[in-house]
């Protein structure tokens, strides 16, 4: 009988050993499905950064690409400014001489 009692208490003590043994394993599980939950989350956050990432890509070439045209208009610009600028030079020399020419030719009492 007392061997039968002995039996009887180990049995009952891996019973309990056996519960502790599946709660842990439970609260593993529970844990594992957490973490799997949390990573999904991080996946779609980190797909919304990298889209994002790729629009300010592509904004940024077109900044870039904006950037180069008003360079390039600039330096049109620039040019024709310098054109305009000799132009003028030329045009005051030109009207200087006719006027010199003007008052060459100019009547004694017209002067």
């Amino acid at each position: 009988m007392n061997r039968s009692t002995t039996e009887v208490h180990e049995g009952a003590r891996l019973v309990y050993t056996i519960k502790g043994i599946l709660s842990a394993a439970k609260q593993t599980m529970g844990d594992v499905q957490q973490m799997s939950h949390r990573t999904k989350e991080i996946e779609v956050t980190a797909y919304t950064v990298n889209k994002s990432i790729q629009q300010n890509a592509q904004v940024s070439l077109q900044v870039a690409k904006g950037a180069e045209i008003v360079r390039e208009s600039s330096t049109v610009q620039s040019e024709v400014v310098i054109t305009l600028t000799r132009t003028v030079g030329e045009l005051t020399k030109s009207v200087t001489k006719l006027e010199t020419i003007f008052r060459h030719y100019m009547l004694p009492e017209n002067k």
